[in-house]
């Protein structure tokens, strides 16, 4: 059970937030893996009760605002079982629960092809006239949920507007992009949610590593009198290879060896 009640209104910008599992849980996996949205701008102070866990707002919840709390799959209890779907519950500190919905599924590009990971999130970044770009490496999203053990997510009560998608593998879970350390996957275009097209479906994702850093010269070593094995850290580009100003070969005066620079 949760409290306060999914789908209440008119809830007391004081309020708790009490989460109630079936057995007693492993404490900071579990808080890892509850997401408050929007994502609050004071962080909420975490205690448990055996099974109860208590959320309490350092600051007052914001007025008439829709908050969508996710219990994701990384919730574990004290033998490490995963919850097999995310939870989510909503509730307003208004007259009305927002009625946004947006969902799809989630791959990770693997060298054997396509496959599903559960320690994924989902985030949503709300964009607006004064915000037309986002940097997520930079920027916390402001809705966030993990996909099922099967790779589909939803998210739920959005308010209406456009959003930026982005799904991260956050392997420090500081809710930032962190680079070429952590894998990460972009939708085709913006999502647009209103009264007329309140769900959009289908919105999928290809996570992928990105490369931002140069490859590294490992090993440089003659093979006999005309060839010569240089060693990298990653695969390069055959056309680079084959583009003799990209390197040179030249001898030292004086010296039976040869330089070979890039």
């Amino acid at each position: 059970s949760v409290s306060p009640q999914p789908d209440s209104t008119h809830v007391d910008l004081s309020s708790k937030i009490r989460i109630v599992f079936s057995e007693r849980m492993s404490g900071e996996l579990t808080q890892e893996a509850v997401f408050i949205s929007p994502f609050p701008k004071a962080p909420f102070d975490y205690s448990w009760n055996g099974k109860v866990l208590t959320l309490s707002p350092s600051q007052p919840l914001q007025k008439d605002k829709t908050y969508v709390i996710t219990i994701g799959t990384g919730a574990q209890d004290l033998r490490r079982n995963r919850m097999s779907r995310s939870f989510t519950f909503s509730f307003s500190t208004g007259s009305s629960i927002d009625q946004g919905i947006i969902k799809g599924e989630v791959w990770v590009m693997q060298p054997v092809g396509l496959g599903k990971d559960t320690g994924i999130s989902i985030w949503a970044y709300l964009l607006s006239p004064d915000r037309t770009v986002v940097y997520p490496e930079k920027e916390k999203p402001d809705y966030v949920t993990q996909p099922d053990s099967v790779g589909k997510y939803v998210f739920k009560s959005l308010s209406w507007g456009k959003f930026r998608l982005f799904a991260v593998k956050d392997v420090n879970r500081d809710m930032l992009w962190s680079g070429e350390d952590e894998i990460i996957g972009v939708t085709t275009g913006d999502v647009e949610l209103t009264e007329r097209y309140p769900s959009r479906a289908f919105v999928d994702f290809i996570l992928y590593r990105v490369d931002l850093g140069p490859p590294n010269l490992l090993n440089c070593r003659a093979l006999n009198r005309n060839s010569v094995k240089l060693e990298f850290s990653e695969a390069l580009d055959a056309k680079t290879l084959s583009d003799t100003t990209a390197y040179s070969i030249s001898s030292i005066p004086g010296q039976k060896q040869l330089k070979v620079t890039e």
